[in-house]
């Protein structure tokens, strides 16, 4: 019984007291387990946290040794991907905290942390350039611990105060020009910019000016030429600056003038040429007619060492001066120097001799000489008698002589210069013409019928005429009659050595008119006719025909009689046309050279005469006629009426035959009056 009590007794279980007990112990240690856990993990994120800022730090060390500076807290609170590149590639990850989303750059703050924020301040120097600009001179990192709460600061290695870092003492000077020079120097980190003092001396109490930049490179402009200038600089920071640099010194290029000389080339050409100088880009120089170059002309930018000047007056004097050039600066002038353009010796004068009656007037063309003047000479001879003027200078263009004395040649030679106020041309080589007083002869010419000849006149001993003789319209030239010379062609040369007279001689020119008739037709007779004259071409159409043209030469075309002019043999067809339904006889026959009708014209009336009925110009056949008409059918068209045809009045004065026709087959005549229904078949010729 009581060991089935106890087993009873078991079956029942806890009791709610030791339950209780029970759960709430197991609370105790859950709870001790999950703080445990829970610093565990901050412990862990800690160390994250720890690791990373690490990182971090070397980062910006190496950024340190590459640049001699360390980011600024601008660039450091950038994207992730951006800082991490900056900072020679880095992980990232490294810039986010252990809360923080994938990509986040955790650096939040330029100062203290705010507090219950998971992220990381970068505290730098306390510069501008260092919280807003492009560097730091030093930097703090701080974190804040999960698990104490402590915030860890991590401080860089370099830290050097900024208003230590401004010395600067490699200050030099480059690319020095006529007008201004370059400044390098090393940079200085959180610097707000730079002074610069320029001076003409080395206490900066002569000309000294002050300036800024924001980088350590500088361009000073304005300088003046060949002038040796002082430069220093200092840094400029938030509150103070730095200590002024190193002197550096530099002198301005310089130019001096050229020496020049001025050759003349030609008439209208000069070249300059002058020495090269120093620094010089390119060369100016000035041109005038005036040594104290008044309105000159000139040119500039020239690179050469000399320039040719074209364009120019003869004999002008030219003066020059040149002055070297670079950008915008220039030498002073050179010594001025000049040169004459030549002046061309003018041509040969051209001398003519003109005699009228005993007097000779020899004369020349005025030379020419382009903006300078002519002057001449010239040299008078008579020979064979031995006279000499010898050279006489003159301003005029001709002289004029007595040359009254036969079998004398008379000659002047002249000579033309050309001269300015600077120079001369020199004379020319001399042009010269002659007078020989000589015999004269009459050549007198003269035209026959038909024709004109040129002028008589008298000429000069053994001189050689030309004789003309024109033919008038018509007319041809025929011969020459007269003194010994004047035969020959129409125009030629006949030689003065005597008095001449000769006459021309004219034919009247005739041409051939030939007519011709063709078939049907005549015309009248041709002949031999005068050149020019009018002549008339006719033609007559035969019986049964028209005339319908003429054909040939120019001029027959026209009306069946016209005129036609004679200026060339000429030639003429008449050509006729046949009346229609008009066909040829057969020759050997009734018929031959006649024409028969080749229709049937119908009577209504008793033949008084043969010609009644027909078609003009036809008329009734008679009997012979009739029958050949019959016989030749195949030719005048088998087209017969039946039974009746009448010939003409061969039975008496009164009346005709009728033909009686059997179709095709033979044919009888009687002697009958005329009853309705006869027909006739008519001819002509």
């Amino acid at each position: 019984m009581n060991r089935n009590k106890i087993i009873v007794k078991n079956k029942n279980g806890f009791t709610i007291v030791e339950l209780l007990v029970v759960i709430a112990i197991i609370g105790i240690l859950s709870t001790i387990g999950v703080l445990s856990y829970s610093r565990i993990q901050a412990s862990t994120r800690d160390s994250q946290r720890s690791t990373k800022i690490t990182i971090l730090a070397e980062a910006l060390e190496k950024f340190y040794d590459k640049n001699g500076e360390y980011p600024s807290c601008a660039n450091m609170t950038k994207s992730a991907n951006v800082v991490s590149t900056s900072l020679e590639n880095m992980d990232p990850d490294v810039l986010k905290s252990p809360s923080a989303t994938i990509g986040t750059n955790s650096i939040a703050f330029c100062d203290n942390l705010a507090a219950g924020i998971d992220a990381i301040a970068y505290v730098g120097d306390g510069s501008s350039s260092c919280l807003i600009g492009a560097s730091c001179l030093e930097w703090t990192l701080k974190y804040r611990e999960e698990a104490t709460g402590n915030v860890i600061s991590v401080t860089s290695r370099r830290n050097i105060a900024a208003s230590n870092a401004g010395n600067i003492s490699d200050l030099a000077v480059s690319n020095t020009s006529f007008a201004q020079a370059s400044l390098t120097w090393a940079a200085i980190g959180s610097v707000i910019n730079y002074s610069i003092q320029k001076a003409t001396n080395s206490t900066f109490t002569a000309n000294m000016t002050e300036s800024t930049v924001a980088n350590n490179t500088a361009t000073v402009t304005g300088l003046s030429m060949n002038t040796k200038y002082y430069f220093r600089v200092r840094s400029n920071f938030t509150s103070s600056s730095g200590n002024w640099s190193n002197i550096a010194n530099t002198t301005t290029l310089n130019l001096t003038a050229p020496i020049a000389t001025a050759t003349a080339n030609s008439t209208s050409q000069i070249t300059v040429n002058w020495n090269a100088i120093t620094n010089a880009t390119s060369y100016n120089v000035d041109m005038s007619t005036s040594s104290s170059f008044t309105s000159p002309t000139s040119v500039t930018g020239i690179v050469a060492t000399n320039r040719a000047f074209s364009g120019l007056s003869s004999g002008i004097k030219y003066y020059f001066r040149v002055q070297s050039a670079a950008l915008s600066f220039t030498s002073t002038w050179s010594t001025t120097t000049n040169a004459t353009t030549t002046i061309s010796i003018p041509a040969t004068p051209t001398v003519a001799a003109s005699t009228v009656g005993a007097t000779t007037t020899f004369s020349w063309g005025a030379a020419t000489c382009t903006g300078n003047t002519a002057r001449y000479q010239y040299r008078y001879t008579i020979s064979p008698s031995g006279y000499n003027s010898g050279l006489v200078a003159t301003a005029s263009t001709s002289v004029a002589f007595t040359s009254s004395t036969q079998g004398q040649t008379y000659t002047v030679q002249a000579q033309a210069e050309c001269y300015s106020a600077f120079t001369a041309s020199g004379m020319s080589a001399a042009g010269s013409a002659s007078y020989y007083r000589i015999i004269t002869y009459t050549l007198t010419i003269a035209a026959g019928a038909g024709g004109t000849v040129n002028a008589s006149g008298t000429y000069n001993e053994n001189t050689v005429q030309t004789i003309t003789a024109n033919a008038s319209t018509n007319y041809a030239f025929s011969s020459w009659s007269g003194s010994t010379g004047c035969s020959g062609v129409a125009s030629h040369t006949i030689t003065m050595n005597a008095a001449k007279s000769c006459t021309a001689n004219f034919t009247i020119i005739t041409y051939t008119l030939t007519i011709a008739a063709g078939a049907g037709g005549t015309v009248n007779t041709g002949g031999t006719y005068n050149s020019g004259t009018t002549q008339t071409i006719t033609a007559t159409p035969g019986v049964v025909h028209s005339f319908s043209s003429w054909t040939g030469s120019t001029g027959c075309s026209g009306v069946a009689s016209h005129t036609i002019t004679m200026d060339t043999n000429k030639s003429c067809t008449a050509n006729f046309t046949l009346y229609a339904n008009w066909i040829p006889g057969i020759a050997a026959t009734a018929l031959a050279g006649k024409y028969v009708y080749n229709t049937d014209a119908p009577t209504t009336y008793t033949w008084a005469n043969r010609n009644n009925g027909c078609v003009a110009p036809g008329y009734a056949p008679n009997v012979a006629e009739m029958l050949a008409i019959y016989a030749g059918k195949v030719t005048y068209g088998n087209n017969f009426q039946t039974p009746y045809y009448w010939s003409s009045e061969e039975y008496d004065s009164a009346n005709a035959y009728m033909v009686y026709v059997y179709i095709d087959v033979s044919y009888a005549f009687s002697a009958a009056k005329f009853y309705a229904g006869s027909y006739v078949r008519c001819i002509a010729g």
